[in-house]
């Protein structure tokens, strides 16, 4: 019973949401109708997984991350909820419903893999379905898939360029956490060069945000061995999306840096104007937003859809919560492979100043967010996995 309550649960839920995360990235690109049930299967494991082990730990006085971070979860949903049922408009499941899961969806795997056992035999999993992922990638990169949008950036069949490059980002910065770890050098030059694949792939996304994230990832992993990452720099990158909004549309209101150019593009990507007509939402008096009008949808930037979706007060607890987590996580951090996921997860939210979806998503970006803060997180119980040789 010890096992099953702390262990098998957690156990089912990572190795059955890296599958169907997998299976998602196959079947988008096909325009499956079988999608929206794989999401709607997400959602359902991860509630009904959470459901139990919380169920359980309240009996036992338990929590998850810790006593704070539980707190700050519990008064997030609470914000939420009530900003559901005082919102302006309908509810339909579709939209605020899910909307509304997808958010909450994201705090929840990091709770459920803070319970997952941090050993080789998980390691190699996350790496072999990673492998697929990249290679499933390379594939749809040689098909009619690859351009099918109506721009001339990458799709690969997925919604947008960006979306792409977020999938790309992701599965790239896996594969270089767990590339130290390599043992057989066959497997290792195979990895290395799913890497530079990506890149370049990346780049031709034109998703800067992206690509800055993804050189920082790499130039990190060469050369900041020696390079301890401090706490404050935590708080720095998770304040930078808000205050990026502001500088960025206060910039673009004077006038100024109009002809301004950053790998190739205009430093105006015009989105400026939308953030402009929206500032008004970061008011004090929105204390708690509007989930029926704006269900978290992607607002081009991740403090901004958080605010509206459910105000200042639902930001605060989010920003706690995972402010906590990290420090907590970062006490324990001693190897290269833990900070290159710290690194990773800074870039989530420095990715989110033009992006919100790692923010918001849910679904297949929730237990990869998720696993990187397990790897940070690490074990502190001694066995490190960093110097078991994969054969």
């Amino acid at each position: 019973m010890e096992r099953l309550r702390h262990v098998y649960l957690p156990q089912v839920y990572f190795k059955a949401m890296w599958i169907l995360a997998l299976m998602l990235y196959i079947l988008i690109p096909l325009q499956s109708g079988a999608v929206s049930l794989v999401y709607k299967g997400i959602v359902l494991i991860t509630f009904g997984c959470f459901f139990v082990l919380f169920v359980k730990r309240l009996d036992e006085s338990r929590f998850f991350v810790g006593s704070m971070e539980m707190t700050c979860f519990v008064l997030l949903v609470m914000t939420v909820l009530v900003s559901l049922l005082f919102g302006n408009g309908t509810i339909t499941f579709d939209t605020q419903i899910m909307g509304m899961l997808g958010f909450i969806e994201m705090p929840i795997a990091i709770m459920l893999m803070d319970c997952v056992e941090y050993n080789e035999e998980n390691a190699r999993f996350i790496l072999y379905i990673n492998i697929l992922i990249a290679i499933v990638f390379s594939m749809l990169s040689i098909t009619k898939y690859a351009y099918s949008g109506i721009l001339d950036s990458l799709y690969l069949g997925y919604s947008n360029p960006n979306a792409t490059a977020i999938y790309l980002l992701l599965n790239q910065a896996v594969l270089i956490m767990f590339l130290p770890m390599l043992g057989k050098i066959t497997l290792k030059f195979l990895v290395i060069g799913l890497c530079v694949y990506e890149e370049y792939l990346i780049y031709l996304t034109d998703s800067r945000t992206c690509l800055i994230v993804s050189i920082a990832i790499v130039v990190y992993y060469l050369f900041g061995k020696k390079i301890k990452i401090p706490k404050w720099i935590i708080i720095v990158a998770m304040v930078f999306p808000l205050a990026f909004l502001i500088i960025y549309t206060n910039m673009y209101a004077s006038g100024k840096y109009a002809d301004l150019l950053i790998l190739g593009k205009e430093l105006y990507s015009g989105r400026e104007v939308y953030f402009l007509s929206q500032m008004d939402i970061l008011s004090w008096k929105n204390v708690l937003g509007d989930v029926r009008q704006y269900y978290f949808t992607n607002m081009h930037n991740g403090p901004l859809a958080i605010i509206a979706s459910c105000g200042i007060l639902g930001y605060i607890w989010w920003f706690l919560f995972y402010f906590g987590t990290m420090r907590r996580y970062h006490s324990a951090a001693r190897s290269q492979l833990q900070f290159i996921a710290l690194v990773a997860i800074l870039g989530v939210f420095i990715h989110s100043c033009s992006e919100a979806a790692l923010m918001v998503g849910g679904a297949h970006y929730s237990i990869i967010v998720a696993t990187f803060y397990w790897i940070l997180k690490g074990n502190p119980y001694g066995n490190d996995i960093e110097r078991e040789k994969y054969q």
